[in-house]
């Protein structure tokens, strides 16, 4: 799964899975965890809001 870094004191990346509509969010403390039936127009809205890491994508296994 590709994740993309985030620049938070908690959330170390997120994911969206538009087909599932599902989050993933990996926290800093090593959990992932995962939001089922998220609005895609939610999502972008909170991806606008939050400062993203300049560094590129990583690759996790979930």
């Amino acid at each position: 799964m590709l994740m993309l870094p985030v620049h938070s004191k908690r959330i170390a990346a997120l994911h969206f899975d538009p087909d599932t509509e599902r989050l993933w969010i990996a926290f800093r403390d090593g959990c992932i965890h995962s939001v089922e039936r998220i609005d895609t127009g939610k999502v972008m809205h909170l991806l606008s809001k939050i400062p993203l890491e300049k560094s590129t994508y990583f690759q996790t296994h979930p």
